[in-house]
């Protein structure tokens, strides 16, 4: 994933800080930080919770919830 969203944000480096995560059948909840780095300019945006819904082990739908 991290080297997939390095490229779609044209970024160096990429960090999933994972606090928590639950599942509940197919339906994953997070809480993370992400970290995009580019050249000494880091841009941390603070997830407050990551939704995914999975099938057939892989995620179908995901929905991030941005704290402000």
């Amino acid at each position: 994933v991290a080297e997939r969203v390095k490229g779609m944000m044209g970024r160096d480096r990429v960090e999933f800080k994972v606090f928590r995560t639950v599942a509940f059948g197919p339906l994953v909840l997070n809480e993370r930080d992400d970290l995009f780095t580019t050249k000494g300019d880091t841009r941390r945006i603070y997830i407050a919770g990551g939704m995914f819904y999975l099938e057939k082990g892989k995620i179908a739908e995901w929905t991030d919830y941005v704290a402000r």
